[in-house]
């Protein structure tokens, strides 16, 4: 392809915004791949999608080669538009491509044992019947378009199709047929020989993409299991995405297994046959990355404000990590924390963790205990709850500490509980079920 041929800027006539090429063709391959039929498609109508912002004729999305397997994405004018900055050059008609491609003949060999093998198989299976070869099927009602299968049979007295792919061929002839079949809801088999992910061509990209990210093939897997259980049987090639929590990354890798036709869905929009929805698949690898990234922020965010908290002496200072706590956890940043606020929440960080943050010997539990009875005593159902929720009780509640026994015999409930600090303790005791309960309360008051 000339290098003059690529468009840098185009303009979206859905918008009529203006993009350089990069703005639009990211780095995933389905979206790209995606857009792709959706502008060549339009591209075929009076509304086409994108136009060359320079010279204003229709543009296309077209795959290049960057070496070693790996392809990229840029738009490009077609041949005949040329009134812009390139120059229309003589080249092979895409009839003269496909007959050097198949060395003079009408279509390879391997494609014709393809299309015998699959009727063959399709004639022995029982659910089949009717089946032939190169079979035209006539559009339904005004339409004068046909097309001429490879293979058409009856499952279970339903019509479906299958064509054959081993040899490149154009988008427009991979799409033309999709938008047939469609139409006439018909479902189409794209069959392809010994399909290898890693080395992948546009054109089987163009019919994986558009199918949910499944691929059909036929080899030597899938032979052997047809002819051993007298049942079509394929080898499906799917994309599956993962999140790796571990090392926060969302990856695809290419699954195989045997499927029997029994076993596939079909989309109901689009007919086509499919097993797994990569794209769902994909869209829910990556929400878990998305909430799980969203939790570490949490997360890191609540730890640097704990951190602040225990190593204050006093009064926690204005802080970007104090900030930045308050705005993650919707908390009022007029909420100010000097030193009496401090020691509450260093309190409640103790009774969660099972610690005395408040002095170097961290096992003086009973110690803790006294200081919440003597001095922050309005807090003590909020630290007798988030003690037992982190299994901490025992530690706390002592059986042979006297001043607790007076201060429960004298009733605690004569010391209203001061819940001004429960956003803060709601963040740092998630499993604090009464004082969860009580700030859903307050907020709903």
């Amino acid at each position: 392809m000339s290098e003059e041929r690529v468009v840098l800027r185009v303009k979206d006539l859905d918008s009529l915004a203006v993009f350089h090429w990069y703005e639009i063709l990211g780095e995933d391959p389905g979206a790209n791949n995606q857009l792709r039929r959706i502008v060549k498609t339009r591209a075929n109508t009076d509304k086409p999608k994108f136009i060359c912002d320079s010279c204003g004729h229709k543009v296309y999305i077209r795959a290049c080669s960057l070496g070693n397997g790996a392809h990229g994405y840029t738009f490009v004018h077609f041949s005949k538009d040329h009134p812009c900055i390139w120059q229309n050059k003589k080249s092979l008609s895409k009839k003269e491509v496909l007959i050097q491609a198949y060395n003079g003949k009408k279509e390879s060999e391997r494609h014709i044992e393809a299309k015998a093998s699959i009727k063959q198989w399709l004639e022995k299976d029982g659910r089949f019947s009717e089946t032939y070869t190169e079979k035209v099927k006539k559009g339904t009602g005004y339409s004068r378009y046909w097309r001429k299968p490879d293979v058409t049979t009856l499952y279970y007295g339903q019509p479906i199709f299958f064509e054959v792919q081993v040899s490149p061929t154009f988008d427009e002839v991979i799409f033309a047929r999709e938008a047939f079949y469609q139409k006439e809801r018909g479902p189409l088999f794209w069959i392809f020989y010994d399909f290898e992910p890693e080395n992948a061509r546009q054109m089987e990209k163009d019919c994986y993409y558009h199918n949910k990210g499944n691929v059909f093939s036929i080899d030597a897997e899938s032979k052997a299991a047809t002819l051993n259980s007298g049942r079509l049987t394929l080898t499906l090639h799917w994309i599956k995405s993962v999140y790796d929590q571990t090392t926060e990354t969302l990856s695809e890798e290419w699954h195989k297994e045997l499927i029997d036709i029994g076993d596939l869905l079909f989309d109901i929009e689009t007919c086509k046959p499919f097993r797994y929805d990569a794209f769902r698949v994909k869209k829910n690898a990556s929400e878990q990355m998305a909430s799980h990234q969203a939790f570490l922020k949490k997360e890191k965010t609540r730890h640097a404000f704990e951190e602040l908290v225990i190593n204050s002496e006093y009064e926690v200072p204005d802080s970007n990590e104090l900030s930045e706590f308050y705005k993650e956890f919707n908390i009022d940043p007029s909420l100010r924390i000097f030193d009496d606020e401090r020691k509450r929440i260093l309190a409640m960080l103790s009774a969660r963790d099972g610690v005395n943050y408040f002095r170097a010997n961290r096992r003086e539990y009973k110690w803790l205990t006294n200081l919440v009875i003597n001095h922050y005593n309005d807090q003590w159902s909020a630290f007798v709850d988030i003690a037992r929720a982190y299994k901490n009780e025992q530690k706390f509640i002592q059986v042979d500490n006297k001043k607790l026994a007076d201060f429960r015999k004298n009733g605690v409930e004569k010391f209203p509980q001061d819940e001004s600090l429960y956003p803060i303790y709601a963040v740092i005791a998630a499993n604090a079920l009464y004082i969860q309960k009580r700030l859903k309360n307050t907020q709903l008051a």
